[in-house]
């Protein structure tokens, strides 16, 4: 707009101007402006876009190669441990179970170490204790399980796993250490 206001008064154009007082002289000696490419590539802005390009290739990478299975395991602060009438030892725990792919996925969840231990969920009776729970994790969401792990009398406080295994083609697992408080700590 200032150009053509300044050609309709009859004066020279450039009043606003975005170039180096080198490219103006240059104008205005008559020779051809510089290409925009040339104002624009210069070895730093080149960096500049090498950087960039390798830390969006290297997000794009940690995106690619992320597990698609998570667990996170909570034990219950109080009370640490329940004993029961026939002399078992009790521990209650949350477990989040997330999957993150865009379909629904069926997986196991096991005990690792934990000898003569079983564990049932909070939406099943404790008759059907086992090993391991079944469960189908819906697309893109977490399933919350209240499960409850149950050792014969005379359990020690002890370190032991719970495993997670995706039942699918792909297997992916993810385990989580956690600990068994019994009464008289180890």
């Amino acid at each position: 707009a200032c150009d053509r206001v300044m050609k309709d008064i009859g004066r020279p154009r450039g009043l606003i101007d975005y170039a180096t007082l080198e490219d103006s002289e240059s104008e205005k000696a008559g020779n051809p402006p510089k290409s925009h490419l040339k104002l624009i590539w210069h070895p730093r802005t080149i960096a500049y876009f090498m950087i960039w390009g390798a830390i969006g290739l290297a997000l794009l990478f940690a995106l690619g190669v992320r597990s698609r299975l998570d667990l996170s395991v909570a034990p219950d602060r109080n009370p640490p441990y329940m004993l029961m009438s026939d002399g078992s030892v009790r521990n209650a725990y949350t477990l989040k179970l997330r999957n993150m792919q865009s379909r629904p996925r069926k997986m196991e969840i096991t005990l690792e170490g934990l000898p003569g231990g079983v564990m049932w969920s909070g939406d099943m009776s404790a008759d059907a204790a086992a090993r391991a729970l079944t469960r189908t994790v819906e697309s893109d969401a977490i399933d919350t399980v209240r499960a409850y792990v149950i050792v014969p009398g005379g359990a020690k406080s002890q370190d032991f796993s719970f495993a997670l295994k995706s039942l699918g083609e792909d297997g992916e697992s993810d385990t989580v250490e956690t600990y068994f408080e019994a009464p008289g700590g180890e």
